[in-house]
């Protein structure tokens, strides 16, 4: 089936402009989106020398493609061919991702790492923006020491601002350092475990975040809201008006990512209302 759909792909892509064709069949398959699968060594280097394809923003796109441009077998690329193995090398030394079947998982101290860092660090942007700032130095455009400040005050900036929990986990044993949930993941059934922010999938992209409207959620909770789509009602959310407090019901509303939905639980028609009941009609 891959096969013939990977032929008709190539014979549709190459149809030219006002080129013409007949449509003899229309067949429409209902199917789920189903996770990325995990990289292996040679998948990820392949990935890391073109992460271009993998960037929505045309900006940082055209960014990365225009730093390789005169580089051969450089596709719009992070890292370099000397230092991509020796990057991954370091993953596995310092216990960030662990290899099972040929596979990487991430472990305990690297969901926290994953965790802890900022955007701007876990996107593809930042070499693509300093790659502009080395080319406006090479025509003259920047100086290198202002390029150098800029370079350690975003560093400093960044290092700053890390979470602590990056230390704590890393000091634990990578199998117990974190929880992991009676359910499984929804979307591909691979364990669960609790971060201090998350409850993340060691196998796909699933995540939902513990806090809601201010709110954390127990761990008895997130197993209840993905075992069965939703939590029970849970009470002493705040209201940013006021003092008052309100409940709702947290649902999945997105099995596949973790997006969160929210409802009303059913308001008691008489509640607040002063009924007094005939002394003769009491039970």
């Amino acid at each position: 089936e891959e096969d013939e759909n990977s032929s008709a792909f190539e014979a549709i892509s190459r149809l030219q402009t006002g080129a013409t064709l007949t449509c003899r069949e229309v067949v429409i398959s209902e199917k789920k989106t189903k996770p990325l699968p995990l990289f292996t060594e040679a998948t990820l280097l392949s990935a890391l020398v073109r992460v271009a394809d993998f960037v929505a923003d045309p900006r940082i796109k055209k960014l990365l493609k225009e730093k390789d441009k005169d580089k051969k077998d450089e596709h719009g690329g992070i890292g370099t061919p000397a230092t991509r193995a020796a990057i991954i090398e370091t993953l596995k030394t310092r216990d960030y991702i662990t290899v099972e079947k040929g596979k990487f998982i991430p472990t305990a101290a690297g969901l926290a790492l994953i965790d802890a860092l900022p955007d701007s660090v876990t996107q593809p942007d930042m070499t693509a923006v300093w790659a502009e700032k080395q080319a406006a130095v090479e025509n003259g455009e920047m100086t290198i020491e202002r390029f150098i400040d800029g370079l350690y005050a975003e560093v400093s900036r960044l290092v700053e601002s890390a979470d602590i929990a990056i230390s704590a986990a890393e000091k634990q044993p990578a199998k117990t350092a974190l929880n992991r949930l009676a359910v499984k993941c929804p979307s591909c059934g691979a364990e669960l475990v609790m971060t201090p922010k998350t409850c993340a999938c060691t196998g796909c992209q699933f995540k939902i975040w513990l806090e809601v409207r201010g709110k954390k959620l127990t761990a008895k909770q997130a197993e209840t809201l993905i075992g069965k789509g939703k939590t029970g009602v849970i009470k002493g959310f705040k209201s940013k008006k006021n003092d008052d407090t309100y409940s709702i019901i947290v649902t999945l509303k997105n099995p596949q990512t973790g997006e969160l939905g929210f409802e009303y639980p059913p308001r008691d028609p008489l509640k607040g209302l002063n009924v007094s009941v005939p002394k003769e009609l009491k039970l």
